[in-house]
């Protein structure tokens, strides 16, 4: 989770604030850091939650962010499927509490099927429906892919360039990707296109996208 900084030009924010995010088994990610560092001794994260001492009394703020106002939250990931995966939890939150989220997916996911058989075309066309309804169903706003080839992501300039142009078009308050440094997860690889569209969105959002 990325809160764009007041150099870009091209976004609304106040300050900039980087949030660790961990995942855990698949990919999946889970927001632990506080934007609001001043909340963070009343905060406790899904791990040490797990690890609570049985019958002992747990305080959860129902809005660790500490956000004013309204945010306008821009999701950019790689595949379909990936912001309720990773973050579809936190997502619906926002969403509940009058936060505008939009999802920019990098490919279609035309990749992956079981059956070597599947026209990547039609698959792409299948999980594009599917995302549109996941989306509906967590309260996002507004859904596009930018038609990369599922599995074929690198942080070149160009793709540089065409996520720089969607974050001066939407003009973000916060910024969700992933974390481009995690190889791996518990008991798998994390796939290259999660990492590099990390990679890409950080460096479209500074310095590209206020050049």
């Amino acid at each position: 989770v990325v809160r764009t900084r007041p150099a870009i030009r091209a976004t609304r924010a106040s300050r900039a604030q980087i949030a660790r995010i961990e995942t855990h088994g698949s990919n999946m990610a889970h927001v632990v850091a506080v934007i609001n560092k001043d909340a963070k001794d009343k905060l406790m994260t899904a791990t040490e939650a797990a690890h609570q001492t049985p019958g002992e009394t747990t305080w959860v703020k129902s809005e660790p962010e500490g956000w004013e106002g309204p945010q306008k939250i821009l999701v950019i990931l790689a595949h379909p499927d990936d912001p309720e995966f990773f973050c579809g939890a936190s997502l619906a939150r926002w969403a509940s509490q009058g936060h505008e989220i939009t999802y920019c997916l990098l490919t279609r996911g035309d990749k992956g099927a079981q059956n070597p058989d599947t026209d990547p075309i039609e698959l792409g066309k299948a999980r594009e429906v599917e995302q549109q309804c996941a989306a509906e169903r967590i309260g996002a706003k507004r859904v596009f892919f930018l038609d990369y080839r599922d599995g074929t992501l690198i942080p070149d300039m160009a793709s540089r360039e065409a996520v720089t142009r969607v974050i001066r078009q939407e003009r973000p308050d916060i910024l969700v990707t992933c974390d481009p440094t995690q190889l791996f997860g518990e008991n798998n690889i994390n796939h290259p296109d999660h990492r590099y569209v990390g990679q890409i969105v950080i460096d479209a959002v500074f310095p590209a996208a206020g050049n």
